[in-house]
């Protein structure tokens, strides 16, 4: 006999969600200036750019330069040279452990709602 079908959406689901938008807005990768190394950092304040790499590289801003990459360059300096509230150790593996876990909770919940949703 077939039971019911749930359609009562998984927490899991849910919670994997909400992660996932907190990750999109505080979390960033920037590329080094210098070395071209890819960090991952947590951003100070939520903004939808996730990828910050600096125009300029370790060049001098030339007088010359135009205005769109100035404005990448200081979106930079800002995100990735200034010390922020966010620089801090603690902050910085809080923001991993949230990466690494927020696919568990993604597939536990996408699970769950396939298992209860088909149900024999």
């Amino acid at each position: 006999m077939l039971k019911k079908k749930n359609t009562k959406i998984n927490p899991y689901l849910i919670i994997s969600v909400v992660l996932l938008l907190i990750i999109w807005l505080m979390m960033g990768v920037s590329q080094d200036d210098e070395f071209n190394e890819y960090n991952v950092f947590v951003k100070y304040r939520p903004t939808t750019q996730l990828y910050f790499k600096s125009p300029l590289g370790m060049d001098d801003m030339p007088p010359d330069f135009p205005e769109k990459l100035r404005a990448k360059q200081a979106i930079y300096d800002d995100f990735i040279l200034t010390r922020h509230w966010s620089d801090h150790e603690v902050v910085s593996i809080t923001g991993r452990i949230l990466v690494l876990i927020t696919p568990v909770f993604l597939f536990i919940g996408i699970y769950k709602q396939i298992k209860n949703n088909y149900q024999i």
